[in-house]
């Protein structure tokens, strides 16, 4: 993400934490947001995001649990794509 992505990056967190009864994080907890997150493509913490909800009703998400899933999905995509190559 980078810093145009910010504005829509705190809706999106404050949707993901709202569905919790949680509001938006103070401001120092929120640059800790962005700064776990800014590796990542908006559109993959989106995804992460998504993903949380669906299997996780009970507890709001942390930073670095998004974290975590954004790398995991980036290291999915990259062996997929590694797989096509070798199809070829």
């Amino acid at each position: 993400m980078n810093a145009a992505d910010a504005p829509r990056f705190m809706q999106l967190l404050a949707e993901t934490l709202a569905a919790y009864g949680k509001p938006l994080p103070e401001p120092a907890m929120s640059r800790a947001w962005l700064a776990n997150l800014e590796p990542y493509p908006l559109r993959t913490v989106a995804a992460a995001m998504q993903a949380y909800r669906d299997e996780n009703g009970e507890f709001a998400p942390v930073p670095a649990g998004i974290a975590k899933r954004c790398k995991l999905k980036r290291l999915c995509a990259a062996e997929d794509r590694g797989q096509r190559r070798r199809r070829r």
